[in-house]
């Protein structure tokens, strides 16, 4: 039973792998470029951006969950709806920073300039127009910015991942 159960969870988080770089695709040749059609105002379209970001990592996080990849309990979810909050956490996997965004209504995110590149990531970080840390001296304008304007905001102080236990490195930027 073990070795069918082991099999199962290397087949199933191959496929939530595999979704989520379709789907990062899939919103940079179709969602992201109607979101600009649609939404001519620039604030306006980073806010439905945000939002349509924010429910695909949430259905993305009831894959894992139905498919037995993960397990999770979030405790203290309610006072995460307050707008304008500061998270700054750390970074230990990629998988952090889709939680924070699928569980925080109006999020907003300092990410890695190279993103924006990515064919995976950067429709979704474009839509959702993220601030670039490839912009040092905007960022801390930008994050202003959006904390005023009713956003939470996702910094990694850190700036890279980290192994659990071990020493920090800090990046630049």
């Amino acid at each position: 039973m073990k070795t069918i159960n082991y099999y199962w969870r290397l087949f199933a988080t191959a496929f939530c792998f595999f979704v989520f770089g379709v789907g990062g695709i899939l919103i940079a040749l179709l969602i992201a470029p109607l979101i600009i059609l649609v939404y001519r105002d620039r604030q306006l379209r980073h806010i439905k951006g945000k939002l349509f970001i924010h429910y695909c990592f949430r259905m993305f996080i009831e894959l894992m969950r139905l498919s037995g990849v993960l397990s999770y309990t979030i405790e203290g979810a309610e006072r995460f709806k307050k707008p304008g909050q500061l998270f700054l956490a750390n970074h230990p996997s990629l998988i952090d920073v889709v939680f924070m965004i699928a569980f925080i209504p109006r999020t907003d995110c300092v990410v890695k300039g190279k993103l924006s590149k990515n064919p995976f990531t950067y429709g979704a970080v474009n839509a959702a127009g993220y601030i670039m840390n490839a912009e040092p001296e905007a960022v801390l304008e930008k994050s202003i910015d959006s904390v005023k304007s009713g956003n939470s905001l996702i910094i990694f102080p850190e700036g890279t991942r980290t192994t659990p236990g071990g020493d920090f490195k800090f990046k630049r930027g």
